[in-house]
């Protein structure tokens, strides 16, 4: 006979089984003294090999089914509903409670979502159970910086960029905007960002000889608006108030260029969320230079971007600095 349709959820997912059950067993009989014992290894052979391939089974169609929940998680999370996402994400670790990119995805609306201890748990499980994975620890570095926690911060950062490729320039920046952060390591920070700057604009030249007259290098010229505001405010950090304002003016305008040619490219559905991180990208940079022009004595100009970055969203408790 067929096996019994598990029971459905509201969604139409299978709710995954428990282990309450008791399971049966029968003592064989003795009546067939010691010759029945032969037969009994044979048919438990037998359902020994069937119990490995319905397991093997049972367990890609678990892994099927979390991999559905964490696609519609994602879905959710791009459409807003990070509820939704997390309730999603919550069901698909029940069906694989081993599946490391489902911890991943937990983490970050986590801390998207201020729950900052929860989302360290995640991407503590997430590198117990991928320990190579350079992303991981790039983004529980984040979740370090939240907590003021800056020397594991930096400690994440100096692993991901031992297990980053070399042309990788990202980590470096990181690297150089924890130290910043930390006010800690200035001069070692500056070699960092220098090295992640070096790196992208050579992406930017490769990529304008390869395709000239084209925009397939804006992704590598947003980085680089990162990366110039990294440098910035180390030069502020440091007392180097002119290098630090013309590199802050750069980095606005390369992002501003950035977020003009990209936004109209975006479907319409996630649309919103692009134009905020933009958004908080810029608050960031406003800030910066509203600092740097405080020093320099341009107190309107001060006001000006500080303000403008506080319209952007500026707010280190919730993540944005």
């Amino acid at each position: 006979m067929p096996q019994p349709t598990p029971p459905l959820d509201e969604h139409g997912f299978p709710i995954p089984p428990t282990f309450d059950g008791h399971v049966h067993r029968r003592r064989p009989g003795e009546l067939f003294g010691g010759a029945w014992k032969f037969g009994l290894v044979l048919a438990f052979m037998g359902l020994l090999a069937g119990w490995l391939w319905k397991s093997d089974a049972a367990s890609g169609a678990k892994q099927l089914v979390a991999r559905r929940l964490l696609a519609r998680a994602v879905d959710k999370y791009q459409a807003g509903d990070l509820n939704g996402a997390m309730a999603d994400l919550d069901r698909a670790l029940s069906w694989s409670p081993d599946d490391a990119g489902i911890f991943r995805v937990r983490a970050k609306i986590r801390l998207e979502s201020n729950d900052v201890d929860g989302s360290l748990a995640d991407f503590d499980q997430l590198i117990r159970l991928s320990p190579r994975y350079a992303q991981a620890y790039l983004d529980r570095s984040q979740v370090y910086q939240r907590l003021d926690r800056h020397r594991e911060a930096i400690d994440d950062l100096s692993k991901a960029i031992s297990l980053s490729p070399s042309g990788d320039p990202t980590p470096r920046n990181n690297r150089a905007y924890a130290r910043a952060l930390a006010n800690v390591e200035l001069d070692e920070a500056l070699v960092d960002v220098q090295q992640a700057l070096d790196i992208v604009d050579q992406q930017i030249a490769d990529t304008e000889r390869v395709l000239p007259g084209t925009d397939a290098a804006l992704q590598y010229k947003v980085q680089k608006a990162a990366y110039l505001d990294t440098r910035g405010y180390i030069h502020f950090l440091q007392g180097n108030y002119e290098p630090a304002r013309d590199d802050l003016n750069q980095a606005i305008e390369l992002a501003q260029q950035g977020l003009d040619a990209a936004l109209p490219l975006v479907p319409a559905p996630r649309r919103a969320a692009t134009q905020t991180q933009f958004n908080h990208e810029m608050a960031v940079m406003y800030h910066h230079r509203g600092e740097v022009f405080a020093k320099l004595g341009q107190q309107d100009a001060a006001k000006s971007d500080l303000d403008r970055g506080d319209q952007l969203g500026y707010n280190p408790a919730a993540g944005v600095f």
